[in-house]
């Protein structure tokens, strides 16, 4: 409410950033639009963010991150307003737009492919965006390399995008992921305090494993805490997890005593 406040207040200096036809009211307009759609008042950020990008495209930019994040946030209105196909065409010309060079982060590569596979998840084209998922992970290899943490960003997102629809297959992407953590050693990052939670999901969801996963759990959360993480956003989600899973580990435990009872 307070960001809204501040750009009602530009609005009131110059209301041509609805029209936009320079850069900064290019910018300006496609962050109120990003305003207007964490608001969730999705049809206001769509017509504001859709001038933003032509705006953009009048002004022959489209190879900068304001321009990718205008096309970003479009694309994520679309997916809210149920409008699957049209974010879909959004996320790939971001893909025929980008080059590595200006993507250090890697975020860009990330958002982008993310949005396409959940694009073609949500239009029930399953195996198109499996196969995209699996391709797209070897330009990672080309453009960050095998082992980088970038790379192993994605393989886990995707695997955790793939289990979010209830496909099994996010396995495949979680033991890519492990694989390289192991290569690059690097057992004390973010991305393994991630994959250890994806980990200890599946051993519960999939395997009725529930102690073992209540170990991984554990161990997720103890590697937030050590490498100074809790306020990522997955921290919370290892807490629910956790006190979840600690629940069926119990009963686990129980069902297996009383089995063993004469």
């Amino acid at each position: 409410e307070e960001a809204l406040e501040y750009l009602n207040k530009i609005l009131d200096v110059n209301h041509r950033v609805l029209e936009p036809i320079t850069y900064f009211e290019t910018v300006v307009c496609n962050n109120l639009g990003w305003i207007y759609y964490n608001l969730g008042r999705y049809d206001e950020a769509y017509n504001l963010l859709n001038k933003a990008v032509a705006s953009f495209n009048q002004l022959g930019i489209n190879n900068t991150t304001d321009y990718f994040a205008a096309k970003n946030n479009l694309a994520l209105v679309c997916i809210q307003r149920e409008k699957y196909l049209d974010a879909l065409n959004n996320y790939f010309n971001i893909r025929d737009s980008f080059y590595v060079s200006m993507d250090s982060t890697g975020e860009i590569a990330i958002n982008t492919n993310y949005g396409i596979v959940l694009s073609l998840l949500k239009l029930n084209r399953i195996q198109e965006a499996y196969d995209f998922a699996c391709e797209e992970l070897n330009r990672f290899e080309h453009w960050f390399g095998e082992t980088s943490r970038i790379r192993v960003k994605a393989i886990i997102q995707m695997g955790g995008l793939f289990r979010e629809f209830g496909f099994q297959d996010c396995k495949d992407f979680f033991m890519i992921a492990e694989e390289q953590i192991t290569k690059a050693d690097d057992y004390k990052s973010l991305n393994y305090a991630r994959l250890l939670n994806y980990i200890g999901v599946c051993k519960s969801d999939y395997e009725q494993m529930h102690v073992e996963a209540e170990d991984y759990l554990q161990k997720a959360k103890s590697l937030f805490e050590e490498i100074n993480a809790i306020s990522d956003e997955f921290y919370p989600v290892v807490i629910k997890n956790l006190k979840q899973i600690k629940v069926l580990a119990w009963n686990e435990l129980v069902n297996g005593l009383i089995n063993k009872l004469p």
